[in-house]
C-alpha cells in the first residue's frame, strides 16, 4: 500500500505554533486508515530498534524542490533484507 496525502491548504502559522507536529497532526490519519485497510495493528516502524534508541531513523522519505520546477523523491533505508 502506498499512501498519498494532500491537504488542499496549510494551517495558518498560528495553528501550526500550537499543533502537536507534522506526523501527529496529518500522518496519524493515514496510520489509521492503513490499519484499516489492512485490519492489523502496526508491528513496528523502525527496522533496527538499536537504531531508534540511538534517537535516529534507519527508514526516510524525503521531497526536494530543485529550481526550474524539478523535484527528487528520494526513498532511503539503512537495511534491507532484499538488499
Amino acid at each position: 500500500v502506498k499512501i498519498i496525502h494532500r491537504d488542499p491548504l496549510a494551517p495558518s502559522i498560528d495553528q501550526i505554533k500550537e499543533s502537536r507536529g507534522f506526523f501527529l497532526d496529518m500522518t496519524i490519519h493515514d496510520f489509521d486508515m492503513a490499519r484499516v485497510f489492512f485490519e492489523k495493528e502496526i508491528k513496528e516502524t523502525l527496522v533496527d530498534k538499536a537504531i531508534g534508541e540511538a534517537r535516529d531513523l534507519d527508514t526516510a522519505v524525503i521531497t526536494a524542490a530543485y529550481d526550474y520546477d524539478s523535484m527528487a523523491i528520494i526513498d532511503n533505508s539503512r537495511k534491507a533484507t532484499y538488499g
